[in-house]
């Protein structure tokens, strides 16, 4: 599904937390893109990136070696 929401002001490399749609806290990561250029491009695909930014970013929000997954159990 990916990233459906963007909330707060971070910059590229912050710690961010990711929550699902109830506000559960579901991981930690560092972030790829500054909090208005997630925004914009929150919810579209990889290949939309480059349209919606004006440049070739990071196919990825928070890439899987920056991110850390919480327990769900926990």
């Amino acid at each position: 599904m990916g990233v459906t929401g963007v909330a707060g002001a971070f910059s590229r490399g912050d710690p961010v937390l990711l929550l699902n749609g109830d506000g559960r806290q579901l991981g930690r990561g560092l972030v790829a893109y500054e909090s208005d250029e997630a925004a914009l491009i929150a919810g579209c695909r990889s290949d939309e990136i480059e349209s919606r930014l004006g440049y070739r970013g990071r196919s990825v929000m928070i890439h899987r070696n920056d991110l850390i997954l919480i327990d769900k159990d926990t």
